[in-house]
Formats: structure tokens, sequence, C-alpha cells
């Protein structure tokens, strides 16, 4: 996993550098000014440098502010998977180097807090740097700098005489960081409030997958991405709201998900090839075809049958093609579908596999697509008119109902020079095709 961190962020790395030697040159001047540990400051600088690119470095340029906290109701269980021990890791470093060095243990573990607040909060608002706002960071972070302060305390106790074992603590030093404590909260909250919305969400528990599960994953990582591939953890998540359970395999190069019973498979890698398909750059819409066909049909055969491809640009301007595959029956679209995205030089980058039919024949569906679009238009009064789907869909009770997809683009939203600009608003009304019912309607955007 962390190699393909790298691989994806390729100037992370000189960025962590550029911000450790100028955090640890910062760090060595204040120490000799004030008469500090020379070595310790050095090594402060550079776990600030750490927490920082760590955090805020940009790994989704196009990405916006999400102007979203989420926060889980459960506050422990994520400390126990691995990004919740890296959260911890992080901060250990950071607080035992302080402490270490300014001997204020309370008031360097309650700003190592609001420190974390503020960042999550950061990553909230930002545009371009593709972070989330969560809880469980805050709580890990929190964690690893009371680890680390602890750490500090219990090395200073062992090598100072007696008479100076306990100056480390003392009143004001944790009167300093209750108030810090405070003032950062009050702080972080109304800026917060103002900018940002709180979302309540369940935690879903990865678990170390069984033997079965395990053995299952080796085998399918060999099939789609060859013997050569490399995994790094095969983990469990447990279905929640009727959901399927899904095992997650990293990989040194990519990931790959699915389901036990199969029905659901999407992954993606970095390798510069894959078993079966021979790279060849794109010219046109059917080399695309070629290449993704090439992938598939060894690996996905259920998504050939009886399905007739079509490609899109994935990302316009970029040369990436997502070939996709779809089943119609009677002119609907059926649930099976197959995605894959070719980059142009003819490499298997990602897919996305939905093996579930749905019923033999579509459910009744009476509402023409005439009478869908009035609908809809109803819902959206100031869209633009885009396209229009029949499809078939799980409703909440599992049952299988035939609806209708209307799509509109909306007027451009106003903005001054000085704002970001945004991409193209669109909304989409989905509509029961037998009763002409509004079931939803979405809004998004498409990055410019």
């Amino acid at each position: 996993m962390i190699s393909t961190i790298f691989r994806a962020n390729p100037w992370l790395v000189p960025t962590f550098l550029f911000f450790g030697i100028l955090l640890s040159c910062l760090m060595l001047y204040v120490a000799r000014r004030r008469g500090f540990s020379q070595p310790l400051a050095v090594l402060l600088g550079w776990a600030v440098a750490g927490e920082l690119v760590a955090t805020l470095y940009p790994i989704h340029a196009a990405a916006g502010a999400t102007e979203t906290c989420w926060v889980n109701r459960d506050p422990f269980t994520p400390l126990l998977t691995q990004q919740g021990l890296m959260n911890i890791a992080m901060y250990i470093p950071l607080a035992f180097f302080a402490v270490a060095l300014f001997r204020r243990p309370a008031l360097i573990a309650a700003s190592c807090m609001v420190l974390s607040a503020t960042t999550e909060l950061t990553q909230a608002v930002a545009a371009h740097i593709g972070r989330s706002c969560t809880s469980e960071d805050l709580v890990a972070n929190s964690l690893g700098a009371v680890i680390g302060a602890a750490a500090a305390i219990l090395i200073s106790k062992r090598r100072e005489p007696d008479d100076a074992r306990f100056r480390i603590l003392n009143k004001q030093d944790f009167s300093r960081a209750a108030g810090t404590l405070m003032g950062g909260a009050v702080v972080v909250l109304v800026i917060g409030s103002m900018t940002v919305t709180t979302v309540l969400t369940e935690v879903s528990e990865l678990t170390q997958a069984s033997s079965a599960q395990q053995e299952k994953a080796r085998k399918m990582v060999n099939e789609i991405y060859g013997e050569r591939a490399e995994i790094s953890s095969i983990q469990h998540m447990k279905g929640e709201g009727g959901q399927a359970d899904q095992t997650l395999v990293t990989l040194e190069d990519g990931f790959l998900n699915f389901t036990e019973s199969g029905s659901f498979v999407t992954g993606s890698t970095l390798a510069k090839s894959l078993p079966g398909v021979e790279n060849q750059q794109l010219k046109s819409d059917d080399d695309a075809i070629q290449q993704a066909e090439s992938f598939v049909r060894s690996r996905f055969p259920w998504a050939l049958a009886g399905s007739q491809p079509m490609v899109d640009p994935t990302v316009p301007g970029t040369g990436q093609k997502t070939v996709g595959w779809r089943k119609r029956v009677e002119g609907v679209l059926m649930p099976m579908r197959m995605d894959v995205v070719v980059e142009p030089d003819g490499r298997i980058s990602a897919f996305t596999g939905r093996n579930e039919p749905g019923p033999a024949t579509p459910p009744a569906h009476a509402v023409t697509v005439a009478q869908a679009r009035k609908i809809a238009t109803g819902e959206v009064p100031t869209g633009k008119f885009d396209s229009s789907e029949i499809l078939v869909q799980k409703n909440e009770e599992g049952d299988w109902e035939t609806r209708w997809a209307v799509n509109f683009t909306l007027p451009p939203v106003e903005s001054n020079a000085e704002e970001v600009p945004v991409g193209q608003q669109v909304a989409s009304v989905m509509i029961h095709a037998n009763t002409g019912k509004v079931i939803d309607v979405n809004y998004g955007e498409i990055p410019n």
C-alpha cells in the first residue's frame, strides 16, 4: 500500500524533504537562541513536516472542498484499523520530541489535539487536496499525542536525578493545557459550524479475513492480476443495511474488492501490463474495445454474453477510455454490467463489474419516455434536458422494478474571478416506470 501511494503521488517525498529541511532549520535556529537541545529540535522539525505533508498534501488536485465532517457513532473501533494505527503512530513522535524539548507534556498533548482538529477542519474546507474530515482521525491523533507525551515523561523520569524527577509535571502546565484545549475547541467549533456540515455515520468495521477468505482472495488476485501480483493485506468488511459482505485486498500496486458471492467486483492497478493483455497505443474506440475485451474475456466472460460494448472518454482530454458492456431486454437496461478503464497506451488501469442478471423480463413499465420527461421537468424546472434511460433496479424492499432515469444540466453558478471555477452542475430524476412516482432527485457536478 505504501508503494502504491508513492507511485500515485511522485511529489510526496520531495515535498516532505523540502518541508523537513525548512522546519528542522527553523527549529535549529530557535534551539540555539533559547538554549534547547539541537538534535531534539531538528527531529521535532521533521516530525511536524511529516504531519503536515501526510495530512495536507494534495492527493486529488481536481477535488473540490467537501465541506463535510463525518462523525462515527463508535469512536473506538476505527482505532484498530490499519488507517487508525497509522494515525496514532503519526502523532507519537510529534508529541514525544516536543515534550522532550519543551518539557510541557500536558500543554504539548493539548496543542497536538488542537492541531489535529485544525487539520481535519482544513481538509473539509480546502479545495484541490482530496482529503476528508473524520472524527476517527482526530481520536487516533489525540491518542498518539498522549502516548508520545507519556513516553517522554517516562524517559525523563529515568534520566533525571531524584530531586528533579517530577519538575516536568506541574500545575502551571496543566492550567495552560486546559486553556489551550478549551480555546482551541471553541475556535474550531465556531469556524466549523459556519463552514462545514456534520454527518453522523456508522462504522464499517474491517477485520482480518479468515483463512478461507484469504485463500479465495489470493485465487482471485492470481486470476485477475497474475501470479506476480504482491498482496499487502486482506481484510473483511461486514455488510450493513442489507449490503453484502466484502473482501478488501490491498496490493503493492493497486486494490481488489469483491463480494463473497462474486456478484460485485472492482479493482485498479498501476501495473505496466496484465496477463493476456498486450498493450498497444489507442488510435480509435475499436482499439479500446479490443484491449478491454482481451482483459474481460478470460476473467469475466459473463459480461460479454448478450451485451454490447460502448466507449466513452473517462476524463475528457486525457485519452483515457471507459469501455462498458450493458445488457438490454425489451429496450430496458438490465442490472448486469461491466466497465473497464483503458489508458492511452492500452494499459488496463481499473474495472468494475456487477454480475447480477436481474429478472428474466423487466417488471411492468407503463410510463412513456415523454411522460417521464414531463414529470422530471416538474422536479427540475430550471434544468435543460440532457438524456433519459429506462432501467431495472432493486427497491428498498429488495424487489426488482423498472425505473426512468432522466438527466438534466443546470444553469451555471454565478461566480466572481476570485472563486475557484466550478464544473457543470447536473441533476438526475429517478421515476417509477409503472406508477410515475418520483423516487429520488440527485444533484451533482461534472468537473471541468
